[in-house]
This record gives structure tokens, sequence and C-alpha cells, in this order.
């Protein structure tokens, strides 16, 4: 089950990988359009329909090792139509030719992603060994904001300390219940995006549970018999309960029904026909999920401004933490922590929204920024320090220029940021030959490319940099 686990992770961080690659082609490729190179477009995507073809006619998740071997001469086939479509490139648009170099190395690297994902599924399909064990798979990172953390709890200690109040002050005979429902209520309320909807919606589906236990209470408990009768009555009730929850917009009437169908008419060992019981008890879990809607929209919402901005915040130190932090599994921790805030951010903000279109451009720029500065340094580890020479102050420089720039994104910081990356691009540029003569040529070409990558996100017009 552990060596299972650790596939499937494996499998989830390499499918990653591959997003990654591929999201950097596409936007490298779209900028290239919109800046009049329609014809290196056009040869990239001679190369992009053939993988198209290939990825279409071969079961790459069945015969994970034919299509390795189809990778491989895709790859094989691809030198010598790279090399002239080089030639005519440095004839007709000489100005294009890091962008066609940037755009052949993405290419390759999505595809030795791709052939890696189909190793790792093999080996998890088939209960196999891993493959290329240099490769470690390290544990989910989950980053959510201190911030975040501590405006859900103020939510739920005010919900609860407000109903406990009112038990303790009225003498309520159903506020045990109550203050049990507001609890679970806060519990599975607290990592939605929206949890006074979600509280909302759980109203309705307790509201509903309780009709359908009184009828079951008054009616049906009386007259059954036996385990087998019990089953046969409450199964109808658990796959209703259960379909209207699977569905992404009624998921809130089928939890809250499932839960205080069970909490207030689940049969018990001694069974209690008390249906006024019963009505009292929901009328109090009722009033409860509504005062923790209440609660939920007034106290600290989750897509308050201040709180999208810190979730914000913290996606773009991800970008700082790939300049900075500790390169052995640095890949897998960003990827993990990036999309997890990600999704928080997808939740929080309304489609077609304003800030909702802002928060996006962070995300696209981050992940291609962050990854582009992880294959730099993966690669820039592969040259040793005397090789790397006058370059490595420059290579120092722009880590921390682009750090600065998306821990505090201004037009300062932005227009430092890029003269950084062309000083560490031209240092580059000047000493390939030199590491070409030492075998270290390959090492250098993807360091340029990913300089390039990184120079044109911070170009692109409807990159967020521009927008403050």
């Amino acid at each position: 089950m552990r060596a299972q686990s650790r596939r499937l992770a494996r499998l989830n961080s390499e499918f990653l990988d591959a997003c990654a690659r591929l999201h950097a082609l596409h936007q490298l490729l779209r900028r290239v359009l919109a800046n009049d190179g329609a014809a290196l477009v056009t040869l990239i995507s001679t190369h992009l329909d053939t993988l198209a073809i290939l990825l279409r006619t071969h079961d790459s998740l069945n015969h994970e090792a034919e299509f390795a071997g189809s990778l491989q001469r895709f790859q094989a086939g691809m030198q010598e139509t790279i090399r002239t479509g080089r030639v005519r490139m440095e004839s007709d648009a000489p100005a294009l030719l890091p962008d066609f170099d940037t755009a052949i190395e993405l290419l390759f690297r999505f595809v030795d992603d791709f052939a890696r994902y189909t190793r790792t599924h093999a080996a998890w399909k088939h209960n196999e060994p891993l493959a290329l064990p240099d490769r470690v798979t390290y544990p989910h990172v989950a980053r959510t904001h201190l911030s975040v953390v501590l405006a859900s709890f103020v939510r739920t200690a005010t919900t609860v300390a407000l109903i406990g109040s009112f038990w303790i002050a009225t003498a309520w005979p159903s506020g045990g219940m109550a203050v049990i429902a507001a609890t679970l209520a806060c519990g599975l309320c607290a990592t939605s995006a929206r949890p006074s909807r979600l509280a909302l919606q759980m109203a309705a589906g307790a509201a509903f549970a309780v009709v359908i236990g009184c009828g079951l209470t008054r009616y049906v408990y009386p007259a059954i018999d036996g385990f087998a009768l019990l089953c046969a009555v409450l199964a109808p009730v658990v796959v209703l309960g259960t379909y209207v929850a699977s569905h992404r917009h009624g998921g809130g009437f089928g939890m809250g029904f499932l839960v205080f169908f069970c909490l207030l008419t689940g049969p018990d060992n001694v069974m209690s026909y008390a249906p006024e019981t019963l009505m009292n008890n929901g009328v109090a879990v009722v009033l409860a999920l509504l005062a923790a809607s209440l609660c939920f929209a007034l106290v600290c919402p989750p897509n308050a401004a201040w709180l999208v901005e810190r979730t914000q915040r913290e996606l773009r130190a991800q970008v700082a933490r790939a300049c900075e932090g500790r390169l052995v599994g640095l890949n897998h921790r960003f990827h993990a922590s990036t999309h997890d805030l990600m999704y928080q951010l997808r939740g929080l903000l309304a489609d077609r929204s304003r800030e909702h279109r802002r928060a996006l451009r962070w995300m696209l720029a981050t992940l291609e920024v962050g990854q582009a500065v992880i294959d730099l340094r993966e690669a820039a580890s592969g040259v040793s320090i005397d090789e790397q020479g006058h370059w490595r102050a420059a290579m120092q420089s722009f880590r921390q220029a682009v750090s600065l720039l998306f821990t505090a994104p201004t037009d300062q910081h932005r227009v430092r940021a890029l003269g950084a990356v062309v000083s560490a691009l031209e240092a580059a540029q000047q000493s390939l030959g030199m590491c070409v003569a030492h075998g270290h040529g390959r090492e250098v070409r993807r360091m340029v490319a990913s300089l390039h990558s990184i120079r044109t996100a911070l170009l692109d017009r409807d990159a967020p940099f521009h927008r403050r």
C-alpha cells in the first residue's frame, strides 16, 4: 500500500510537470504570435500536430513500452527538421531565433516529462518497482496563510459562542442539539470558499431531513421489524442524499440531509418513537445552521478583499521560494503549494469578476516564472563553479530581483528584474562557447531557454505586473 501510494504521488507530480511545460510553451507561442511571429508559430505547430497525432493513435497508458519508443523516434525525427527550421529562421527572421530555441527546448522537455509520466503510470498500474530511482517523490505540501486560518477560527468561535450563550440564557431544552449542529456546521464549512452559502444549503437539507424523519418515526419505524426491513427502508433515503451530495451545486443540500437525518432520526438500539422531540431538535438544528450562515457572512468572510490579497501574496511568495529554496525536492514543493493556493483562490472569487481575472493572471505568471526559475537552477547545478565563472554573480542578482518582484510587485521592481534577466542572459550566452568545450553546452542552452522564457513573461502585456 505504501509503495502504491508513493507511485500515485509521483504520478501526480510528473503530471503537473508535463502540464507546466505545456503551459509555458503555449504562453510563449501566444506572445510570439502577438508580436508578428506567425512564421515561427507555424513551424512549431507542425511538430505539435505530429505529436498530437502520436498521442491520439497510441494507447499511451496501456502500451507504455511501445509509446515510449514512439516518443523517442519522434524526438529523433525532429532533429533534422529543427536544424532546417533554424537555418531558415536565421535568414528570414533572426530576431525570432531565441524564441525558436526556447520553444524547441520546452517541446523536448514536455515530451520527456510525458514519457516519464507514462512509465510511472505503468509502474503504478502493474505494481512494479518505480523506474528512475533518482527522482524522489516528496509528500504533499499545503500552503494556507496564517490570517486565513485565524479568520476561520474567529468565525467558528463566534458562532459557537453566540448559540451557546443563547442556550444558557434561555434554558432552551433543545439548545444542546443547536450547539452540536453549529459545531458540525463550523467543521464541515471550515474549508469551504463560501461557508455561508454551504451552511444555508445544509439548513435546507436538514429541514428536509426533519420532514422525512417525522414520516419514518410516525408511520414506518413502528411497522417494521428486523434488520433486513430496516436496511430496505433506509437504503432509498441514504441513496437519495448521496446522489444530491455528489452534485456540484447541490453538495450542501445532500450533506446536510445525510448528516442530520442520521443524527436526528437514525435508528437507535432502543428506539424512541417521539415525533415531538424530533421536531423540536429539528427546529433547533435548522435555526443553528441559519445562525451559522449569518455569522459566516458577517464575521471575517473568506472572500473579503484583505483575505484574498493575503492568499495572493502567499501565492506570489512561491516564486521567491523557487528562487531561494533548497533545490532538492523544490520542484515538487513548488507545484504542490502553488496548485493548492490556486485552488483556494478559484473558490474564493466569482467567475468573470475583475478580481478573478487579476488573480488568474497571477496564477499563470507564478506557475510559468517559478517553473522556469527551478529549471534554471537545476541546469546551473550541472555546471561546476569554475566553469560558470563571471556570470555566477549575474545569476545571483537575477534570483534576488525576481524574488523581490513577486514579493513586492511594482513597476520599479519589474524594470529591475527585467534588467537582471537580460544581464544573466547575456552572461550565459557569452559563456556558452567555453561550456560547450567542457561538455556543458546542453545545460547552458537550457539556462538560456529558461531565462528567455522569464524575459518574455515579464514583457507580456497581459502580465499582472502592469496592473496594480
